[in-house]
């Protein structure tokens, strides 16, 4: 008899599950672009800096979402 309590990960993935997936994806990729234009524009050359700033960015983002 189950309690309520039951694994998600063994259930298989509904539409509306990859729906939310692909969403948080594309909401990921356009803000990763919008902070790659603000750096470039921002920066310029500094080339080191723009790829700590966006490395930092992604792995703080991935963490969250």
């Amino acid at each position: 008899m189950s309690d309520g309590h039951f694994n998600r990960t063994l259930l298989r993935q509904s539409d509306y599950q990859s729906a939310l997936n692909v969403g948080k994806a594309m909401a990921r990729q356009t803000c990763e672009k919008a902070l790659q234009e603000t750096l470039d524009t921002l920066l310029g050359d500094n080339v080191e800096l723009k790829e700590h700033i966006l490395r930092t960015y992604k792995e703080k983002l991935r963490t969250n979402i």
